[in-house]
């Protein structure tokens, strides 16, 4: 093939489009500017001039008049760009504090810290104390069981993280790594928990049969043989 007597002024491997008097004119849109020619920000614009000084594929937003304009947030940093690697509908340009992460973005422990970029695995609205790399640590003693997070059993700690898998406010007596065991008897049967609802000195974790009636408890007081639960 024919070898072509072309100016390449700032060394990119692009001739210029303005060259010298003889030489062929090439597709480099800024000769002078070793990060501008043809597919520089090839994530975006693979035939047109742009310009790209990180690296990172993506156009400099505000590139010397000939060239093609992009849309990166930050061209001098490869760790800024408009790139949603994750799909987890943000950026490194908008707050992704990792971006190959899914459960990691500003906002993810919305419950906590709504603009805080946090990792929340089981989507309990609670960040993970162990975090994907580069996020905040949270609160969440557990990120991969929803009913784990701080304040779950909300009648014995609004602040301790503990496990309520059955929504009665109150904690599974087995603690979670990092957390904090409750009082629940049974945490899959929310009529069964430490609370005397009635006043009658049982509740349903010690045998109250119907613990909105305190005539109803499952003591044989007059020696009969049975209870009113009986």
């Amino acid at each position: 093939s024919a070898i072509l007597c072309m100016t390449d002024a700032d060394g990119d491997g692009y001739g210029s489009d303005s060259p010298s008097i003889g030489a062929i004119a090439g597709s480099d849109c800024d000769d002078t500017l070793s990060t501008v020619y043809v597919g520089a920000a090839f994530q975006e614009f693979q035939l047109l001039c742009t310009q790209d000084k990180d690296g990172d594929g993506w156009g400099e937003p505000f590139p010397p008049s000939t060239v093609v304009a992009g849309s990166d947030c930050d061209d001098d940093d490869a760790r800024l760009t408009p790139a949603d690697v994750d799909g987890d509908g943000f950026t490194s340009c908008n707050g992704d504090c990792n971006d190959f992460s899914f459960h990691t973005y500003p906002g993810a422990a919305e419950r906590s810290a709504p603009t805080t970029c946090m990792t929340d695995v089981d989507g309990d609205g609670y960040g993970a104390k162990v975090p994907a790399e580069g996020a905040t640590m949270g609160s969440d003693c557990d990120d991969e069981n929803e009913f784990t997070f701080p304040g779950a059993a909300e009648l014995e700690s609004t602040s301790m993280c503990m496990t309520d898998q059955d929504g009665d406010g109150y904690g599974h007596s087995y603690a979670p790594y990092g957390g904090y065991a409750g009082t629940d008897c049974n945490d899959e049967n929310p009529q069964l928990n430490p609370a005397d609802l009635d006043g009658d000195g049982f509740s349903g974790c010690t045998g109250d049969c119907d613990d909105s009636d305190p005539s109803m408890y499952p003591s044989d007081y007059d020696n009969d043989g049975y209870s009113p639960c009986d």
